[in-house]
């Protein structure tokens, strides 16, 4: 009897300790990844309080388009959970837009949808589903395109800046995958992709010939209102991320090292 128990215990012991390995507990600092305390508060009708700064009672807008020559950006709030429609015609190497206010209150929710600052249920603080339609204007096809985001244009995004393309618990994990009508892949399936990369999509296995529309949605999430710039970058050929090029650097050393043996052999 009592080796019964024994037996039961260190069973119920065995389950308990892979539960708390492949489940961990989850905090506040880990919903979003990036976290610090909203800088926006409101009333109970959705209105902004007091002494908050202007961006919380202004809706997400374009406020400056770094780019070439006739590069054009045209956002599009929906009035419901919908994704929210960037439109954008791209010519020259680099299109960089810088955005002002906010995706909506923090707390409480607000019966406005213009003015609701998660309807993704992703979790996150602020967070907003993005349709991106980029027309290529240049003379160039496409086989790739990039995309960043970053809060201080002269300097690479980091795991604190409190913004991504919808991280999540601190991890590679992405709330939602980004995806594309034009291109197969997406850096986010890579082996080697983590949370200090996931503010960079990059898409490839695809061609956007001159003058045709590229098509893109994901999610960017932010857990404070803060001014954010997103990069964007069409690409005449896949450009593979480090994971990518270790894997194919150790494919090459194979087909060499397996050449030099058989020549030894030989």
């Amino acid at each position: 009897m009592k080796a019964t128990m024994r037996c039961r215990a260190g069973i119920y012991q065995a389950i308990w300790i892979a539960a708390f390995v492949t489940c961990p507990v989850v905090t506040a600092s880990d919903i979003g990844g990036e976290v610090v305390p909203p800088v926006c508060s409101y009333e109970s009708d959705g209105s902004t309080a007091a002494g908050d700064p202007a961006a919380c009672g202004e809706t997400l807008r374009i406020a400056s388009i770094h780019g070439g020559v006739g590069d054009t950006a045209i956002l599009s709030p929906t009035a419901t959970a919908q994704p929210w429609a960037l439109t954008e015609t791209l010519g020259g190497e680099q299109l960089t837009l810088g955005f002002t206010g906010t995706f909506g209150p923090y707390m409480p929710i607000s019966t406005d949808p213009f003015r609701r600052g998660n309807p993704t249920e992703s979790g996150h603080v602020l967070a907003r589903w993005f349709s991106v339609s980029v027309r290529n204007t240049s003379a160039v096809p496409w086989g790739a395109f990039r995309f960043e985001l970053r809060t201080n244009l002269n300097v690479p995004s980091d795991e604190d800046d409190t913004i991504s393309f919808g991280e999540w618990l601190s991890s590679s994990l992405l709330w939602g995958p980004p995806s594309s009508r034009d291109f197969s892949r997406v850096n986010v399936n890579e082996p080697g992709f983590d949370a200090s990369g996931s503010d960079v999509l990059l898409f490839s296995g695809g061609n956007v010939a001159p003058n045709e529309v590229a098509q893109f949605e994901f999610l960017i999430s932010s857990n404070t209102v803060s001014d954010f710039y997103l990069m964007q970058q069409g690409l005449p050929e896949a450009v593979p991320e480090p994971a990518s090029a270790f894997l194919i650097g150790l494919g090459l050393c194979a087909v060499i090292l397996g050449r030099q043996h058989g020549r030894f052999r030989a």
